[in-house]
């Protein structure tokens, strides 16, 4: 496996499809950023290695 193809899977990116304003292309970056760091915090609380009662 690539170094790219490692660095796409770990931080997906979508193309933005909506009006292209700055304020909604800032907006659209910070929710994928935050659906990229729940994600994380959901893959470890499975494994155990993050505690569902700290959140």
């Amino acid at each position: 496996m690539s170094n790219q193809d490692k660095y796409n899977f770990l931080y997906p990116q979508n193309p933005y499809r909506g009006q292209v304003k700055p304020a909604n292309l800032v907006f659209n970056s910070n929710l994928q950023e935050f659906a990229h760091k729940v994600s994380y915090i959901c893959n470890l609380q499975p494994s155990a290695q993050f505690s569902s009662h700290v959140l």
